[in-house]
């Protein structure tokens, strides 16, 4: 996540008088929220198998281990000093030994119906699970080593969070405020509630076409500098498709990925798929098998919805590779991806908005796009800006 965009947030738990406080959640609406939560322990090979066998000296180990991180959840307002006491509905923990790593996997999942998240329910459960197997198997080794711990996803509330994959970073989050479209180039656009991005760009716009400036991007933050100047502005008017808010263009790179959906969860689910090294979705019933004969087609079978459906993802050479889902069209129809291809433009004399408007800032604020996977678009869809790891 970008840092400079963290400074500009105010601590929640500070006061004015710069003191530490307790949040005053009173006037949030109670509501379903849901966090889950990874860690592992490093320990040798027979202590594993110790475990697997049951034959530490001080009890089942994972039993053991499990009650106490149940046990942690439900404390954690006991134990750290500014939590909420929250209305628990769920807590389960599960182990992974991954022999062939020398580790062992804790993964916690709590619900709960409150005023706050349970963020720090799940991790909090997650340390004392990996604290107690170190304290049961301490007898047999002091070189064991915790890690790894993490939040991993987190729905309800005033935002949803998941972790993207290993192969990809995190740069910015936002929304899609406005998305505007025009028929001929070189004028203001019209805001639209909604609209289908194929694969040459946004259906009834202008400036679609088989070229890298398929789609044009402005934040809401540019435009409102604009008004400060004292010139009217509104999204659209400087002839950009989408127009967002809460992110931070200026600190995007040709190459990242814009992916747009209706919530966080599924447009990551995506990216982890298509992008990232992870293969990993929340939410769906799956069963991966691998055609032998491409490696880049994979079946994903939902209980609920056997329907094949077959997109095309362009790929930076410019060809295409197909791939099949079982899941929910409504998901797969309602996620866009983008590939950033230029920051900014060269304009060599004033535009058309130049004069209309007093000034045109797309040459210096604006980027530019090209389309990944087709699909529709939302006033209110969430966007997330992910960078693959190899091009930090």
């Amino acid at each position: 996540m970008n840092k400079n965009k963290d400074k500009s947030k105010k601590f929640s738990h500070i006061g004015d008088d710069g003191k530490a406080r307790m949040v005053d959640v009173s006037d949030k609406n109670e509501s379903l929220r849901e966090a889950e939560a990874v860690g592992y322990i490093t320990l040798d090979s027979s202590i594993i198998t110790k475990i697997k066998r049951n034959e530490i000296e001080k009890g089942d180990v994972l039993s053991v281990s499990k009650i106490a991180g149940i046990n942690a959840a439900k404390k954690t307002w006991e134990l750290i000093p500014l939590c909420h006491q929250i209305k628990l509905t769920g807590i389960d923990i599960e182990f992974e030994l991954l022999e062939k790593e020398n580790r062992i996997k804790v993964e916690s999942k709590v619900k709960g119906f409150d005023r706050t998240g349970v963020e720090m329910e799940a991790i909090t459960s997650v340390c004392v699970s990996l604290l107690t197997i170190y304290d049961m198997c301490k007898a047999l080794s002091r070189e064991m080593r915790i890690e790894g711990v993490e939040l991993v996803r987190k729905t309800g509330g005033k935002s949803d969070y998941m972790k993207l994959s290993p192969g990809l970073e995190l740069i910015e989050s936002g929304e899609v405020f406005s998305i505007n479209i025009s028929e001929k180039k070189g004028g203001k656009k019209l805001p639209v509630e909604e609209a289908y991005v194929s694969e040459f760009g946004i259906e009834g716009d202008g400036h679609g076409g088989n070229w890298h400036r398929q789609v044009s991007i402005l934040s809401l933050e540019s435009i409102k500098k604009i008004k400060e100047k004292g010139i009217e502005a509104n999204p659209g008017d400087f002839a950009e498709n989408i127009t967002t808010v809460g992110i931070r263009l200026e600190d995007v790179k040709v190459g990242d990925l814009v992916a747009l959906g209706s919530n966080v969860i599924d447009v990551t689910n995506y990216l982890n798929y298509h992008f990232g090294a992870d293969v990993k979705f929340y939410g769906f019933d799956d069963d991966r098998s691998k055609d032998d004969n491409d490696n880049n087609m994979c079946n994903i079978r939902n209980s609920n919805n056997n329907n094949k459906k077959t997109i095309r993802i362009m790929t930076n050479s410019g060809g295409e590779r197909s791939k099949q889902h079982n899941y929910e069209d409504n998901i797969d129809d309602n996620i866009v991806v983008l590939e950033l291809t230029q920051i900014g433009k060269e304009c060599l004399h004033p535009c058309r908005i130049y004069h209309i408007m007093g000034d045109c800032i797309m040459p210096r604020e604006g980027v530019f796009c090209r389309v990944l996977k087709p699909g529709r678009v939302k006033s209110g869809y969430k966007i997330l800006v992910a960078r693959k790891r190899q091009q930090i």
